[in-house]
């Protein structure tokens, strides 16, 4: 027999008894409110979803970055490789000139406004490069001129300076005659 004898009542006799000693504590009113909280927090718990478990939850770091890449144009590169690949396709060389060219107007510092510039000029000459197409309005005179002072910038690596220098041979053996779109 245990200490507080309850060892021969049944179950049933214990939640009754446990009911009754409830009840005598509370008035009628702090019983209905206890329902009523009782009852929202009830409806409260069974209204959740079940959690998840935690190794689900250990993937999500790896699931959203395969979400990111699916959702990113190009796979989430950064434009920077993408504009010195040659297998970049001129849509997506576009967009990077386009999205530059925004971060280039944006309220920034000179730098941020020069590395913007900077980008938007290696898409140009990404595409004239790679793919002899010009994806600017620019003529060819005024293309070379900003490639070549571009390819003068110690600031941005080697890579770059030898795209912008490769443009500047195009765009001076071609002179002034094509337009956007065209090829040089």
């Amino acid at each position: 027999m245990t200490q507080d004898g309850t060892d021969r009542l049944r179950n049933d006799a214990l939640a009754q008894l446990f009911q009754l000693a409830s009840e005598a504590s509370l008035g009628a009113d702090q019983e209905a409110e206890l329902r009523g909280d009782s009852g929202r927090a009830f409806h409260d718990s069974a209204s959740r979803p079940l959690p998840m478990a935690a190794d689900a939850l250990d993937m999500l770091p790896v699931l959203f970055g395969k979400l990111r890449e699916a959702l990113l144009p190009c796979g989430g590169r950064p434009m920077g490789d993408l504009v010195l690949d040659a297998g970049t396709d001129v849509a997506a060389l576009r967009r990077i000139k386009d999205h530059a060219k925004h971060l280039s107007r944006q309220p920034q510092s000179k730098t941020a406004r020069n590395a913007a510039v900077a980008l938007y000029y290696a898409a140009i000459a990404s595409a004239l490069v790679y793919h002899g197409q010009r994806i600017s309005s620019y003529g060819q005179a005024e293309l070379a001129h900003s490639f070549e002072s571009l390819e003068g910038k110690s600031w941005l690596p080697e890579t770059f300076r030898g795209l912008f220098g490769r443009a500047v041979r195009l765009c001076r053996s071609h002179g002034d005659t094509s337009a956007e779109g065209g090829t040089p």
